[in-house]
């Protein structure tokens, strides 16, 4: 059990450090993010509101994966998050819209195909964690009064 919370406490410190620093590379080059974002197919019209959405969004992750009790809360914010980037890179990709990522944050211009691996790769993790932090609180929620107790019949 002691080895699970520290497998969980690990990978909430590289979601926190995969989520702050993407949000502190947006905002730190915010004007060259909105024209990269008016530059991405059906994201022209929001471009103005995403150019701060994004980034405060993945600072808010960041912030809730720091407290404990709403740890399982936003790890299915994170979950969610990454499978919905993933829906709209693969249907760019599979559409067939050419157009570049020009950067990433761990390395300089990857492919499309590393893009959507890396997030895949992030989702499941964060799926495994979400597993893990139920199991942990449904054993909680049942008293151990109830647990494998013998039935009496009368």
């Amino acid at each position: 059990m002691k080895s699970k919370n520290v497998v969980i406490n690990m990978i909430c410190l590289i979601f926190m450090f995969h989520f702050f620093s993407e949000s502190v590379y947006k905002l730190s080059d915010i004007e060259w993010f909105r024209i990269w974002l008016r530059s991405m197919p059906y994201l022209r019209p929001m471009a103005q509101f995403l150019r701060y959405g994004i980034p405060i969004w993945e600072l808010c992750v960041a912030i809730l994966l720091v407290i404990p009790p709403i740890r399982l809360i936003a790890f299915y914010i994170t979950f969610w998050s990454l499978v919905l980037y993933l829906i709209y890179l693969m249907w760019i990709f599979l559409v067939g819209v050419v157009f570049i990522l020009p950067y990433h944050i761990y390395w300089s211009k990857p492919s499309w195909l590393q893009v959507i691996f890396f997030n895949i790769l992030l989702a499941a993790i964060s799926f495994g964690v979400i597993v893990i932090m139920e199991k942990k609180s449904s054993t909680k929620k049942i008293p151990k009064i109830l647990r494998n107790q013998p039935a009496e019949v009368h």
